[in-house]
């Protein structure tokens, strides 16, 4: 990994870091420091690191762990519940996922071909039949049939 992918990974994934911490401690200020450290140290082994996806998956991981370590540590002198916070993270956890998700799912939509991409939505967003959509774009069922597997195709392979 370079340092301008570090800087990106920076730049781009602070405020979810941020964010992240904050909804398992519940302070801003001390959810800043910890992701301030977890990139410290995430600096040091930098070198170490693939890619950036990897990188972005092991900043989370360290995040959550030392935001874990800081709740310990507050449970010791029985300032806050650590269910709640666990919960709180479990659910941001599932949200973030499900937003890399229908990123990649918007990505990939974009890729297909126009007609291909018009003829998918229909069908799934608009919940129209292959008879209605060939009707109103004046193709046969079979062209319909043929974009809508086309388009499946495409979304299973970027979705993997």
């Amino acid at each position: 990994m370079t340092e301008n992918e570090l800087e990106l990974l920076f730049k781009t994934h602070y405020k979810m870091l941020c964010l992240f911490c904050c909804r398992i401690i519940k302070d801003e200020d001390t959810a800043r420091d910890i992701v301030q450290e977890c990139f410290i140290k995430f600096w040091d082994k930098f070198e170490e690191i693939d890619s950036p996806e990897f990188g972005k998956s092991y900043l989370y991981t360290l995040v959550r762990n030392k935001s874990l370590d800081y709740l310990k540590s507050l449970r010791v002198s029985k300032t806050i519940p650590l269910t709640e916070n666990i919960d709180a993270m479990e659910q941001f956890y599932s949200s973030l996922e499900y937003s890399d998700l229908e990123r990649k799912y918007l990505s990939a939509l974009d890729e297909l071909p126009e007609k291909c991409k018009t003829i998918f939505l229909k069908s799934r967003d608009e919940q129209l039949s292959n008879k209605e959509i060939a009707t109103q774009l004046n193709l046969s069922v079979k062209t319909v049939e043929g974009h809508i597997t086309k388009a499946i195709k495409h979304l299973k392979l970027a979705l993997k």
